[in-house]
């Protein structure tokens, strides 16, 4: 199992009793500043932003 390194994270991997899997942490997952990747993505490369209730 993987999760990020935060503690609401890690708690909730760990609520999930999965008795022997091991649990491994890993800080690139977690939380990002989402507006802040979204505004480079479209500055940057074009990429616009999803529109609520668009689907794919």
């Amino acid at each position: 199992m993987l999760s990020g390194t935060m503690n609401r994270q890690v708690q909730t991997a760990n609520s999930l009793e999965l008795k022997g899997i091991p649990h491994h942490t890993d800080a690139r997952l977690n939380e990002f500043d989402y507006f802040g990747l979204s505004n480079n993505l479209q500055r940057e490369h074009g990429i616009e932003p999803p529109i609520k209730g668009q689907s794919f």
